[in-house]
């Protein structure tokens, strides 16, 4: 009450000032003021028009018509308005007129019929939509001068003044008015207003009648729009922006961000189990992206303004919308990529997805923002369409919240993830958390329900022929062949992922079953470094027997009960290879959908090949196909039946360039790991033996056939081993091994094939003598990573792990850590320093430490001689093993190398260096080597001779042994990198 007095003391002291300023600047007299002080006129008097220099008709009104007239003041500093309303029953009526081009961007003045007959004037701003525009009733921001009004026998009727150019704003902005060119302007009335949500009479002016332009010939227009040039006085009726444009642009808007693109995220996210879903998925989008892009440019060509939340947000969306095209486009190219999974693809792949998730949320908002400017929420007009907008909205939400919610709950293999290792002292992996293989199970379940009785019958072998010959062809629970070729353009992972995995099984990845062997990793135990201070083996050399024993005697291993973790081959994997693996895996889980999905592929079934189903049945093993029991997560469930001809997965886990600076090829040591390292086989070979080899597979380019070539490992076993691999431009498989990164990719890898240059059957120390199962005298001869197979032979003859020796003599140690040694003692290696000394345990006394291999026996009493020839000195290989043995048991090897460059130095290299290249002298001092028999030319039995090389060398070098040196055709085996298995010089002249 005493704010409402307050006020009216105010005004009391102001009216006289305000009539007295009325006075002097043509305003009439107000009768009465305002809440916030506007005058308010009930003049009884119509002002002229004729005194305007201006005047026009803006509508035809019943019987009347709305009018306005203008004329410059001030030396066209101001512009004086009049405007008339006549012709209908006028009830709490509004009119006005806005400066600007629509009810988005005008600064408007609006003329008010007041319940008592009088009439005020206020000023109004926009507020971005098709809105009652704010009020603004407080005149000390006004620019507005109210100069008078009435309604006088039916007409309502206001005259104010206008600055041309208004002072810069202290609240709100105002429009100038243009004298440069036609000023746009627009009109409106409402006859008879309601009170709208502020409490205000001033409600919507209606639709014009029969959807009309505005234009003043037509009936009963409520709203229109007018060209006004001041200075030539003259006003130009036009056309309203139309309005069924931005009805266009909003429905367009509407169906490309709540209808088209939520479908087609909603396809790529829950039905990718559809065959070419990703087709669907792309038409979706990109028909999405060409109607939000149409509609976009109807409105540009129509109305530009970009002061307002909605505009701002919508040209925001429409870049980033052109980024999330360009990523989907990359993304799909990628998907069709052979290229390896780089983190750069892992980034646009989760950037792609989370922007179009951001984008059709920011969709939901934004559409409320168009529909708040078209339709203003608090006005019943437009309730229809925000009906709809919730509807559909809501629907979208609860539907991708629901399907997520069900996938989870009741379609997802819920298998924990693949744990990586943790590392606590002692350096022991612990276990972190073993998961049950429920996804073998669900498909076990799917396929007992089904009948096929037109199976198509494969092993390995023709499995891998139907791969080479295009099909996309996969092996899931060891037993079941499908087609997954429909898949190949629309596989979620890429292309890549399909064609790494045709030909192989896909169990343990498909199903997410491998997380268990991570708790079963166990890295190699930690060896202590070498230590600088010890003897030089040497001086161990005269010491060494001039006869080796050919074979161990079993009594000499009674006393080696307990001892078998020395005696297994070693299995290990370091931590950087576990990462590696990690990431080459890519394990995804697929969910029940994916399963049945994945059961309606199937076209065969695989069996064991003849000889590999014999060879298990006359090793007195049951061998069998599929273990029945697969849910139990037991290792012997995940054992099948071994087969070399099978192609496994490898992760690329190291890569070593050996020949730095050579001016020739570059040479890595790569090392592969198994993809799933505890998946063992049933009669998997726990040796790779010298002279067999490894087939790897690659695939540079999807729409070409596979490539491979044989590897002899140099070291390793089925779940690591390690290559050579001489880098030769092109496309070809050297090339494109050289050019890999650690863990990106997963390799194809099967063997080991071709027959050993050992008898893996009459191994050393269990029996039988050495001619049994190794020659004699051994010559290799051998041109760049030919050398691979000798380094293997070397390794496996002379520096084995887990195998007996026998001490030569005896060794008093000379430091702590080192062990005694006596003539007869059992010792086991467990590592090989590779400079004549290793760590071992005694059997025979049980200490554990450094001893010097000198004084032990060789497992073998065979000699080798290797002649190698290479380009440069750098491309000498395997210096560390050759240098080993050499200091180990120097009587044992006899090395030459042949170097065709003649730069370089020699100095660190050990043995008999030749310049140039092999000839029959130099063949002559390696053969020279091989121990003499009693008559001359005639050699003692038991020789032997392996060429290893390209395939010229390896003709002119077999063909100089045979006619220049007396050898045998059979004494002669021939190594190529085309073929696994060797040859003798006949057979392959017959071939």
């Amino acid at each position: 009450m005493m704010h409402t007095t307050a006020r009216l003391v105010v005004i009391t002291l102001l009216l006289p000032w305000t009539l007295v300023f009325a006075q002097v600047n043509g305003q009439q007299k107000p009768t009465g003021i305002g809440v916030e002080g506007q005058p308010q006129f009930s003049s009884q008097t119509l002002p002229d028009p004729s005194t305007y220099q201006h005047s026009v008709s803006l509508a035809n009104v019943g019987s009347g018509n709305y009018s306005m007239a203008f004329a410059l003041e001030n030396g066209a500093k101001s512009v004086r308005f009049l405007m008339m309303l006549s012709g209908v029953q006028l009830n709490r009526a509004w009119m006005g007129i806005g400066f600007g081009s629509s009810m988005l961007s005008s600064g408007f003045i609006i003329t008010h019929l007041l319940a008592n007959g009088s009439v005020e004037m206020h000023e109004h701003t926009h507020r971005n939509q098709y809105a009652p525009p704010t009020s603004h009733e407080d005149p000390k921001n006004w620019v507005m001068e109210p100069l008078n009004g009435g309604y006088v026998n039916g007409i309502m009727f206001s005259e104010f003044r206008r600055p041309v150019d208004p002072p810069p704003p202290v609240e709100y902005p105002h429009v100038t008015l243009s004298f440069m060119s036609p000023q746009h302007m627009i009109w409106a009335y409402n006859p008879a207003s309601k009170i709208n949500t502020l409490g205000h009479y001033f409600t919507y002016h209606m639709p014009n009648d029969d959807n009309g332009n505005g234009l003043p010939h037509l009936p009963n227009q409520t709203h229109g729009a007018l060209l006004v040039d001041y200075t030539r006085a003259t006003v130009e009726p036009i056309p309203l922006n139309p309005y069924p444009p931005k009805v266009a642009h909003g429905s367009l808007m509407f169906i490309a961000w709540l209808v088209i693109l939520p479908m087609g995220a909603f396809i790529s996210r829950y039905l990718r189990f559809i065959p070419n879903w990703i087709y669907f998925h792309l038409t979706a989008q990109l028909l999405g992206v060409l109607i939000i892009i149409t509609s976009f440019v109807v409105i540009l060509a129509t109305y530009i303004n970009y002061n307002y939340p909605h505009a701002i947000l919508g040209t925001t969306m429409i870049g980033l919308l052109c980024l999330q095209l360009l990523l989907g486009l990359g993304n799909r190219k990628m998907l069709r990529s052979v290229l390896p999974y780089s983190p750069r693809r892992q980034f646009i792949r989760i950037f792609h997805r989370t922007l179009g998730y951001t984008l059709l949320l920011a969709a939901i908002a934004q559409v409320a923002l168009g529909l708040r400017i078209l339709f203003p929420f608090e006005e019943r007009r437009g309730l229809a369409f925000w009906i709809v907008y919730i509807i559909v909205a809501g629907l979208w939400i609860l539907l991708f919240l629901g399907t997520e919610l069900y996938r989870r709950l009741f379609l997802s293999v819920k298998d924990k993830t693949v744990p990586a290792p943790e590392v606590e002292q002692g350096n022991k992996f612990l276990e972190a958390g073993k998961p049950v293989p429920k996804g073998m199970t669900e498909l076990a379940k799917v396929q007992d329900e089904k009948v096929y009785p037109d199976l198509l019958s494969y092993d390995w072998r023709s499995l891998d022929k139907a791969v080479s010959d295009g099909a996309i062809l996969v092996v899931a629970n060891g037993r079941y062949v499908y087609d997954a070729s429909q898949w190949l353009r629309s596989h979620p992972g890429g292309q890549i992922i399909l064609l790494a995995v045709a030909g192989t099984d896909i169990s343990s990845d498909y199903f997410h079953e491998a997380g268990y062997d991570a708790a079963e990793f166990t890295p190699p135990r930690r060896i202590p470094l070498q230590r600088a201070e010890r003897q030089d083996v040497t001086t161990l050399h005269e010491s060494i027997p001039s006869t080796t024993p050919s074979n161990l005697a079993p009594d000499s291993l009674t006393s080696m009960s307990g001892t078998t973790e020395f005696m297994e081959t070693s299995h290990y994997l370091t931590e950087e290879d576990w990462s590696k693996i990690v990431r080459a895996r890519r394990t995804h889980v697929h969910t029940k959908v994916a399963i049945m999905r994945l059961s309606n592929l199937l076209v065969g079934e695989l069996h064991p090949s003849h000889k590999r189903w014999q060879k298990a049945l006359n090793q007195g093993s049951e061998p069998t196909l599929v273990n029945q029991d697969v849910g139990d997560g037991n290792d012997d469930a995940q054992n099948r039946l071994f087969d070399p001809e099978e192609y496994r997965r490898y992760a690329l886990t190291s890569k070593t360039l050996v020949n730095p600076n050579t001016p020739g090829h570059p040479i890595f040591r790569l090392r592969f790991c198994l993809l799933y390292p505890y998946e063992r086989r049933q009669g998997e070979p726990e040796i790779i033996y010298p002279g067999q080899a490894m087939e790897i597979q690659i695939r540079p380019h999807a729409d070409r056939i596979p490539l491979s070539r044989y590897y002899s490992p140099v070291h390793g076993n089925m779940m690591a081993l390690e290559v050579l691999v001489k880098m030769y431009p092109g496309d070809g498989v050297s090339g494109y091994l050289g050019k890999q990164r650690l863990g990106e990719r997963q390799f194809k890898i099967r063997g080991p094939l071709g027959d050993p240059l050992v008898g893996p059957e009459r191994p050393l120390g269990f029996g039988g003598t050495g001619a049994d199962w190794v020659p004699e005298d051994m010559l290799f001869v051998s041109a760049g990573t030919g050398i691979t197979p000798f380094l293997q032979l070397l390794q496996y003859l002379f520096l084995p792990t887990s195998v007996p020796l026998l001490a030569n003599g005896d060794y008093t140690p000379a430091m702590s850590d080192e062990i005694a040694l006596h003539e007869g003692d059992t010792i086991v290696v467990q590592h090989h320093y590779l400079d004549g000394w290793a760590l071992g345990r005694n059997i025979t006394t049980g200490e554990e430490g450094a001893f010097p291999l000198p004084k032990t026996h060789p497992r073998t009493s065979t000699k080798l001689t290797l002649l190698n020839a290479v380009h440069a000195p750098q491309d000498i290989i395997g210096t560390d093993l050759i240098d080993a043995v050499l200091l180990s048991y120097p009587r044992h090897l006899q090395v030459h190398h042949v170097i065709s460059l003649r730069e370089g130095s020699v100095e660190n290299v050990s043995g008999f260096v030749y310049r140039g290249h092999v000839c029959e002298a130099v063949l002559a001092q390696a053969v020279s080597n091989e121990s003499m028999g009693d008559e001359e030319n005639e050699r003692r039995s038991g020789r032997h001779a392996v060429v290893c090389g390209p395939p010229q060398f390896n003709s002119a070098m077999v063909d100089q042994l045979i006619y220049k040196f007396g050898y045998q055709s059979t004494d002669v085996t021939m190594l190529t990198s085309d073929s696994p298995y060797w040859y003798h010089h006949l057979e392959t002249c017959n071939g």
